[in-house]
């Protein structure tokens, strides 16, 4: 149930019932930049967790976001819920929730107490979770951070609901409690501390680490990182410090030391950019399979060990009976695993049953035998009981079994109660019930992902009281019809350090169904939307986008630009790029209907991206959109564009798409159209606007090159483009031709930290990585060429990590340029056929096809006369190649065959019962040999 429906509610004090407070801009904190959000759980009108609520000043309800839950230090413990929100100690947390719209809630615990209890981080917990029923607040974006005590209660509130939260930023931190170190591996923390704090021991941080390294069945860090140099965790800081700070970072945990003897840091932390594109970058996903089941326990006792099988229980404790709002937040599977499923009471109960007895009960008697009692004479309209179950699946199918006793038999009228979910209904007599249960064997999620239970005694049956004592609910099946169209954050980090390069987000449209291809536009957005945030990108220019896309059938990928960029130029196009060809692994995207399009200077990075990758996109569609970038205008000849601009654009000037226009017919050896095109009627170009306009607008059309200039002065036509169905109708009719690697031709890949440009030597085009490739999961090489430069639909990706890279050398004799064969990448060192091995797919081909592939490699050093011997494997077929001071030898590994996906993979290492340590790569030649 939506908040909106509830905010007549005294019980707990939510943002909507706050008073009207200004918003101050300032970056230092302020409490009127907040609005009270407090829980007061015995509903008896005293407020038992103060706390804030911080909301983007911008607040859009049809976009979502991401929520930081904050825990301060020990000096802003109290009641007035003010100090804890006053104190500089947040001020760079708070400029940032502003600058990147963020959500921040700020709960207050006690003064005068030595960490946060858990109850009250249960309790933020329910907080956080109240905010995000009033507000659009994604729940796979929910984090955690404080400092000093505060720092402790992050580490405890992350291991307590680690799969539903997306990651912690514990600062100068106390102890957690009760940690679960094997649940924290792989999760995204990134914990802060100075070196010498004389108040917080650095090593209640330093052993937090060590701890999740133990539990992963890692050695211990020696600390500081930076006492040895020999040590392989070494650190000078790099790449974020250089003042003596150390910085460690392995399988998403990270740690940064800074240098000093001080307690604090956080003024440091919350002002590192670098930690937020890496927070807010992180998501949620926990795992939800058929057959997994959650516990519900109502009552007043709090059961928080898990029963007697061994299962673990989501159980309520105080008064949460009669507040409405979240009373189980994060619940938990059997296993203990978090989730997003959250229980809300919706409609409450005025009371309890106190724990009693109960022989041969189905659950622990401490378990089965206390619950939730509705008002006297409730009915199906009046004064029910009412839980709401949300987070759940949209369409997913749940079983529901509640269960209840009492062995008050109410002066013989019995207690029979009734259970409403929809229009079905199951009756139960929970007068001395020991094991009957009331079953729902099928019932479905609705679209938000809820399911509302109602509780009311059975109407003629003389019980006065509904009653519910347990609930527990089993994921039966998946939804089998249309999922709801949906973006999904989809960003780069070029280095695999944390720092997303290139935000982004996907939209899967409404009915994905793997089976079938798929057409995908990407969206290059305009100059307003610039930034790191991953959101501002998503507003109302795409709004006619995302409705075509759902009705239509297409994905959309909307990447965004940095604000320090003025506009898409080639480097951010190439990341552009590579992010589409690895959507493609993980979506069934139709490789020949991938088009483009864009606005203001995304329009220009429209027109960038086709001439640069032209055969790999099947259409080109910039709106109002400038000619900034480096556009060879001579590759887009006879390609598919329709370019649309306004005659009195006073913001992108309209000579832009005219002189693009021009440009391309230059290319193709025509003369120029003298604009506007309903001039001179006796123009062979004259236009008035057939087939598409009768307002003054003009129209031109010739070999595959469309342009719409509208009769307006309006810089916005975003908003009519998207909105035409003959805009579809074009776009998505259009396909490339044929991308695959055939037979009669070679492609050339080259592996280094030295990006090669140009043709070869030979005239050959090479498709080069550049920067730390090979130490990025995902795709490197997108939509590789062949050596005459023709682009198709193969890319190499990285599926198996390299350690490191040689630097460019000389090597002479080699078959290649030596800018080309002098570089590679090198593997871990001892690296093995199951361990630490490098691995490369090549994606993109045809199912079933036959591919050669051929593989060089040099290195002058021979690691202290151990040899450089390499293997390379493909499915079962290998090679062996020895890379010291090679020159001519390569590997080849012929007849590899294309699996079900059109992938090869590649698997270095170095070739066992040799002294080789490292497998290496440079070069690889790819051909096909045939297709099926």
């Amino acid at each position: 149930m939506k908040l909106s429906s509830l905010t007549n509610s005294i019980r707990w004090l939510p943002v909507a019932a706050s008073i009207a407070l200004l918003h101050h801009h300032g970056y230092a904190a302020n409490p009127l930049d907040f609005e009270v959000h407090s829980l007061d759980y015995n509903a008896d009108g005293v407020v038992d967790l103060p706390g804030r609520l911080l909301v983007p000043t911008n607040y859009d309800p049809n976009q979502s976001y991401p929520l930081v839950v904050f825990y301060h230090g020990q000096q802003e413990g109290g009641t007035d819920n003010v100090i804890h929100v006053q104190k500089p100690n947040i001020d760079n947390l708070v400029a940032n929730a502003k600058s990147r719209d963020f959500f921040l809630y700020a709960p207050q615990g006690p003064a005068n107490v030595s960490s946060w209890s858990i109850p009250n981080i249960d309790y933020s917990m329910i907080m956080a979770m109240n905010a995000a029923r009033e507000y659009n607040i994604d729940r796979k974006q929910i984090y955690v951070t404080g400092l000093s005590l505060g720092g402790g209660a992050a580490w405890t509130a992350i291991s307590r609901y680690t799969e539903g939260l997306a990651g912690a930023v514990p600062i100068a931190g106390i102890q957690g409690k009760q940690m679960d170190n094997a649940r924290l591996v792989g999760k995204p923390i990134w914990a802060y501390h100075v070196e010498n704090d004389p108040q917080v021991w650095t090593g209640f941080t330093r052993g937090h680490i060590n701890d999740i390294r133990n539990a992963d069945g890692k050695s211990a860090l020696n600390f500081p990182l930076n006492a040895d140099p020999n040590d392989p965790y070494y650190s000078d800081g790099s790449p974020y410090y250089s003042d003596g700070s150390t910085y460690y970072e392995e399988d998403s945990l990270h740690y940064s030391e800074y240098e000093g003897n001080y307690h604090g840091g956080w003024g440091a932390a919350y002002n590192e950019p670098h930690l937020y594109d890496w927070l807010l970058a992180q998501v949620s996903s926990p795992d939800v399979t058929v057959g997994d089941t959650f516990l519900f326990d109502f009552g007043n006792v709090q059961v928080s060990v898990p029963d007697t099988n061994g299962n673990t229980w989501n159980s309520t404790y105080k008064n949460l009976f009669k507040v409405e709002g979240v009373a189980l937040p994060f619940a938990k599977k059997t296993n203990g695993d978090s989730s997003h499923v959250c229980i809300e009471v919706s409609a409450i109960f005025p009371t309890h049953m106190t724990n009693g007895s109960a022989t041969g009960i189905p659950y622990d008697n401490k378990i089965g035998t206390d619950g939730w009692i509705t008002e006297i004479d409730a009915t199906d309209t009046t004064d029910f009981g009412q839980l709401t179950l949300s987070g759940l699946i949209p369409g997913a199918e749940y079983s529901l079994d509640i269960f209840a006793t009492n062995p008050n038999g109410d002066g013989g009228r019995g207690r029979m109660s009734r259970y409403e979910v929809g229009t079905d209904t199951r009756d139960l007599q929970v007068h001395q019930n020991v094991a009957n249960i009331a079953t729902f064997a099928s019932v479905t999620a609705d679209a938000d992902g809820e399911i509302s239970i109602k509780v009311y005694p059975t109407p003629g049956s003389g019980s006065r009281y509904g009653q519910i004592n347990t609930l527990e609910m089993a994921l039966v099946s998946l939804p089998t019809g249309p999922t709801p169209g949906h973006f999904e954050v989809y960003s780069f980090d070029h280095r695999n350090d944390g720092n997303i390069d290139l935000p982004g987000q996907l939209y899967v449209p409404s009915g994905y169904d793997e089976n079938t291809l798929w057409p995908m536009v990407i969206y290059l957005h305009g100059d307003n939307e610039r930034g790191v945030d991953n959101v501002a990108q998503i507003n109302a220019k795409l709004d006619g986008l995302i409705a075509n896309a759902d009705s239509e059938g297409f994905f959309i990928y909307a990447p965004q630009l940095s604000d320090s960029l003025g506009s898409w130029n080639s480097s951010e196009i190439d990341k552009v790029v590579r992010v589409a060809a690895d959507i493609t692994r993980y979506y069934t995207i139709d490789f020949s209907k991938i088009s483009l399009t864009g606005v203001e200077i995304g329009g220009g990075g429209v027109w960038n991206a086709f001439s640069r990758y032209a055969e790999a996109f099947a259409a080109a569609m910039p709106v109002c959109g400038d000619t900034s970038g480096a556009t060879v205008y001579a590759d887009i000849v006879g390609l598919s564009i329709w370019a649309f601009h306004s005659e009195g654009d006073s913001v992108v000037p309209v000579w832009n798409p005219r002189s693009a226009v021009n440009w391309i017919r230059a290319e193709a050896g025509k003369s120029s159209l003298s604009f506007p095109l309903d001039s001179d009627p006796n123009d062979p170009y004259y236009s008035d606007g057939s087939p598409y306009y009768s307002d003054g607008s003009t129209y031109y059309e010739e070999d595959g090159l469309r342009y719409s200039e509208f009769n307006s002065n309006a810089h916005d036509i975003w908003t009519q483009v998207y909105a035409d169905a003959n805009t579809y109708a074009w776009l998505l009719s259009q396909s490339t031709a044929d991308q695959d690697l055939l037979p009669t031709e070679l492609m050339l890949f080259d592996f280094g930290n030295a990006q090669v440009l140009s043709n070869d030597s030979q005239g050959r085009y090479w498709n080069s990585t550049d920067k730390h490739y090979y130490e990025t999961y995902g795709t490197a090489l997108p939509f590789a060429g062949t050596i005459t430069g023709r682009h198709t639909a193969v890319s190499v990706n990285v599926d198996g990590l390299f350690e490191s890279h040689m630097t460019n050398g000389v090597a002479s004799g080699t078959p290649y340029d030596n800018n080309i064969a002098s570089d590679g990448w090198l593997t871990a060192v001892n690296a093995t056929q199951t361990a630490g091995f490098g691995e490369l797919a090549v994606s993109g081909l045809v199912p079933g096809g036959v591919y050669r592939l051929e593989i060089f490699a040099t290195n002058p050093s021979s690691d202290n006369n151990r040899g450089r011997m390499s293997r390379y494997e493909v499915g079962s077929a290998t090679a062996d190649l020895e890379v010291y001071n090679n020159s001519t030898g390569t590997a080849v590994l012929n007849n590899c065959v294309a699996d079900a996906f059109g992938e090869v993979r590649i698997k270095v290492y170095p070739t066992p019962g040799t002294t080789s340590r490292f497998g290496q790569i440079n070069v690889l030649e790819l051909s096909a040999v045939s297709l099926p």
